[in-house]
């Protein structure tokens, strides 16, 4: 199989319908490049999002993104679900930002991102207190353990059920419920403090 070039951008990427994954998974496995560049368009926007988050660097963020999705290419084999691809690379970019964790490397605290601190002309104090709000909520999710860190993010931003979180993670649903419990539980503590 010949690896597209991949360029991840910070763009938007919706939740794709899991039927449109699955023609681009048998495509791309065919070896048509444009199936896979249609999986990469469909899924880096969530990608990094997620990635920002767990690392608290864009640049951090786009390599890692990088990495996972060369990863899955290159492993699009084994991707035994096709319906459930956008998972199935979300658990590839969670286990190397695990990794990079590990080492240490981190920019944390999370800086606002470039299309958040944007504000509208219709309510400029609306949208100060809403960045204020955003930028407390990045400090204080930079503070919480990585585990419960992405516990939360998986269950909070990515909308993902416990059920769906556990072949992501490789932890039990349980324990999740009670890592997204204990980060809720800090959460509410650190925004106490910090607004």
């Amino acid at each position: 199989m010949v690896r597209p070039s991949l360029r991840v951008e910070a763009g938007p990427g919706g939740a794709p319908s899991s039927a449109d994954d699955v023609d681009l998974v048998e495509r791309a496995r065919l070896g048509d490049p444009e199936g896979f560049r249609g999986l990469v368009q469909r899924h880096q926007g969530r990608l990094y999002r997620y990635a920002l988050r767990m690392s608290g660097d864009e640049d951090t963020a786009m390599d890692l993104v990088q990495a996972a999705l060369i990863r899955a290419h290159d492993r699009l084999r084994q991707c035994r679900d096709p319906s459930k691809f956008g998972n199935w690379v979300l658990a590839i970019l969670c286990n190397g930002c695990r990794h990079h964790l590990r080492r240490g490397r981190t920019r944390l605290p999370l800086a606002a991102s470039p299309l958040e601190s944007l504000t509208s002309i219709e309510s400029p104090a609306r949208d100060l207190e809403r960045q204020d709000l955003r930028a407390a909520l990045s400090r204080a999710l930079a503070v919480l353990p990585a585990e419960q860190r992405e516990a939360f993010l998986l269950r909070h931003m990515e909308g993902m059920s416990y059920e769906d979180m556990v072949p992501v993670t490789r932890v039990s649903a349980s324990a999740l419920r009670q890592r997204v419990h204990r980060a809720r539980e800090e959460l509410s503590r650190l925004l106490k403090e910090i607004v």
